[in-house]
């Protein structure tokens, strides 16, 4: 008589394994599209030919900087719209530079056609602008050329 409950007990639970159809199916797995992956892009570098230098020589300079190695940026300008105004931003990691020579000469190649603020200094946040009448002077490169700024001094 004890049997007949285990038997009974042993069938419930070997029936609860079997499978049961859904009343609401799910949906038939379909192949997801690829996760595209970040990509960043970085400029390429110009070639030789479709750029041009800058070269000029630095009479003078702060006191201050004396003793230390001094690097020349070449900035981009960006022209406001009527043509006159405009800004610059030094970011040495990305613009055009070269380290002055002991005798106050430098050379920058590989520059962009374009407008340009130059800006020298032993350190980015020491740095000044090259000025005309108190102003910065912006200076044009031509691609295939090589503009020379002359003589300067930095104070």
């Amino acid at each position: 008589m004890l049997r007949f409950p285990i038997l009974i007990g042993l069938a419930l639970m070997l029936g609860a394994c079997v499978p049961v159809p859904s009343l609401s199916p799910l949906p038939t797995p379909t192949a997801m599209s690829p996760v595209s992956p970040v990509i960043t892009v970085t400029p390429a570098a110009p070639s030789a030919n479709n750029t041009g230098g800058l070269q000029g020589y630095m009479t003078s300079q702060p006191s201050e900087w004396s003793g230390k190695d001094v690097t020349v940026y070449a900035c981009p300008f960006q022209a406001a719209a009527n043509g006159k105004d405009g800004f610059f931003i030094l970011e040495p990691s990305i613009h055009p530079q070269a380290i002055v020579n002991k005798d106050g000469t430098f050379q920058i190649q590989n520059v962009s056609p374009g407008a340009y603020v130059i800006v020298a200094g032993p350190t980015p946040e020491e740095a000044l602008a090259i000025q005309d009448a108190g102003i910065p002077k912006v200076v044009h490169v031509t691609a295939g050329q090589v503009l020379d700024l002359g003589k300067f001094e930095l104070r």
